[in-house]
């Protein structure tokens, strides 16, 4: 079985406000892949990915950029397919134009990828954001999860 995580500790992991996790998760732009959160008294319980998808969203609230615009990118972080382990994400970047989404290795010089005519891009850096939750679940308490 997965480990999964409380609501408490995707504050701690994520770096969100309660209040703002639970403003995304009631918007229903993202929700926790473990299960919970439907009605009063179910506990929201998120995997490894859906921290991440929070971390990212802190960080996408920080740069002044809205969540709803990047809702693809993060549910594919959250959810897609073949997608890399966390620590597998040091050189691994995240393109999107708000409808197509593509993972890039920074190691690799070329344009942003895609033949989109839409004038509005984001391309966002997963290496440090993947190490902010590793070391972040690191460092919650040992206990049943």
């Amino acid at each position: 079985m997965d480990i999964t995580y409380t609501a408490g500790d995707a504050v701690r992991v994520s770096g969100l406000r309660y209040k703002k996790l639970d403003e995304i998760l009631r918007s229903g732009l993202l929700k926790p892949s473990a299960g919970g959160g439907q009605g009063r008294g179910s506990p929201r319980r998120f995997t490894a990915r859906d921290l991440l998808a929070l971390r990212l969203a802190r960080e996408i609230l920080k740069a002044g950029i809205r969540v709803r615009t990047m809702v693809g990118a993060l549910r594919y972080v959250q959810r897609g397919h073949g997608f890399p382990e966390l620590h597998e994400l040091v050189n691994v970047a995240i393109w999107t134009d708000g409808q197509e989404v593509v993972l890039c290795d920074k190691t690799k010089k070329k344009s942003a990828p895609g033949s989109s005519e839409r004038c509005v891009s984001h391309f966002v850096d997963l290496g440090p954001a993947a190490e902010h939750v590793r070391r972040g679940i690191e460092r919650l308490p040992s206990k049943q999860r």
